[in-house]
Parts: structure tokens; C-alpha cells; sequence
């Protein structure tokens, strides 16, 4: 895989790299990512472009597909992050870091959470905008939800007839939410979307 990235770095023709993650147990995922040159890099995760979004050369940096798509999806309903309460569940420490930091850069308050977290559901009904990203179908239900709260659902699972659904339980939670991304058709297609803007 490396020899491969190294010869996509090096030709001319070739504008953008991706990964396609998880990468089997077996296989270094840091080391691989990083052998991408980060103006190649579509993903915006090799450590200089993280370092770059975190920094002071923020406007240099590549942007991950999916936090630019949370961007765009809340500036299309006119809602800005300044003074907002986001929480984000996720299960990767590594995006909810970057993507909280990406969202404090915007005016926001963020609360990092996990299912495992005692007193979810206290945390969850205190935010404006909920971000969940952890593949767990149905999860988010209308009683974790403040009244007029924004999902942006990025959790993916198949359900028993092998459709894809989202971490939210849409028909509970349809009435209480303000707006909420679909699953299938939000934030994928999005992403998609983004990655060919980065490219």
C-alpha cells in the first residue's frame, strides 16, 4: 500500500488520494495516511493538514469531507454556531477532537459524549444540535432530544432488510427536531460531494 501511495504521490496526474478506512487490523493506519503528501491528501487526515486546521495556517488546510459537510449542512438552514450548545457522540476520539475544535473555531460550545456515558440523556437534552456518529441503529430517540434541536445524523447501520439507517429513530423524533439530515441520502452523498470540492 505504501509503494502504491508513493507512486500516486509522485505522478502529476494524480490530484487527490483516499483511503478507504477501516483498514484491516493488520495494516498501521497512521503510517499509511501519512504517507500521503498532504496537498493530496482528500481527506484531510494526514497529520499536517490536521495540524494546519488546528493551527494559525487553518485557511491552508484540507478539511475533512465530513466536517465540511456539518458546516454547509447547518449554513443551508441559516443556523450559525455562535453561542450554540453542540453535543457529539461518537465513537472515534480522533474525529470528535478535530471536529469539536473545528466547531469551538465557529462559536460553539461542545460537549463530547459517548453510550457509554452515565446520564447520556441529560447531556443530549441540553443540546441545540446533536452529531451522532456511531453506527447504532435507532439509537437517538425523542425523549434524548431538546424541543427544537437540529441532528445531524451521521451514523450508518443496516437494518434487518439490509437498508441503511440512521443513529436516529426518525418517526420518534420527526415532531421534536427542527431539522434532521436522512439516512440514506444526507450526509453520504454530502461527503461524496465535499471530497470531489477538496479534490
Amino acid at each position: 500500500m505504501i509503494k502504491t501511495i508513493d507512486f500516486l504521490n509522485n505522478d502529476p496526474s494524480i490530484d487527490a488520494i483516499l483511503v478507504q478506512l477501516p483498514l484491516p487490523a493488520h495494516l498501521d493506519t497512521d503510517v499509511i495516511i501519512n504517507t500521503i503528501q498532504p496537498n493530496k491528501d482528500v481527506d484531510g487526515f494526514t497529520r499536517v493538514n490536521l495540524d494546519r486546521l488546528m493551527g494559525k495556517e487553518n485557511e491552508t488546510a484540507i478539511i475533512p469531507p465530513v466536517y465540511a459537510v456539518i458546516l454547509a449542512m447547518l449554513q443551508s438552514i441559516d443556523v450559525s454556531l455562535m453561542n450554540k450548545h453542540v453535543v457529539v457522540i461518537a465513537n472515534s476520539d480522533i474525529f470528535v477532537d478535530n471536529l469539536a475544535e473545528v466547531l469551538r473555531r465557529q462559536g460553539a460550545t461542545v460537549t463530547l459524549a459517548s453510550i457509554n456515558k452515565p446520564m447520556l440523556q441529560s447531556i443530549t437534552t441540553q443540546a441545540d444540535i446533536l452529531i451522532s456518529a456511531i453506527g447504532n441503529q435507532g439509537y437517538i430517540k425523542k425523549e434524548m432530544l431538546k424541543n427544537k434541536a437540529i441532528i445531524i445524523d451521521i451514523g450508518i447501520s443496516m437494518d434487518e432488510n439490509g437498508k441503511p439507517r440512521g443513529d436516529a429513530d426518525f418517526e420518534s423524533v420527526k415532531d421534536t427536531v427542527s431539522f434532521i439530515t436522512p439516512v440514506p441520502g444526507g450526509v453520504g452523498p454530502m461527503t461524496i460531494a465535499m471530497a470531489f470540492w477538496n479534490t
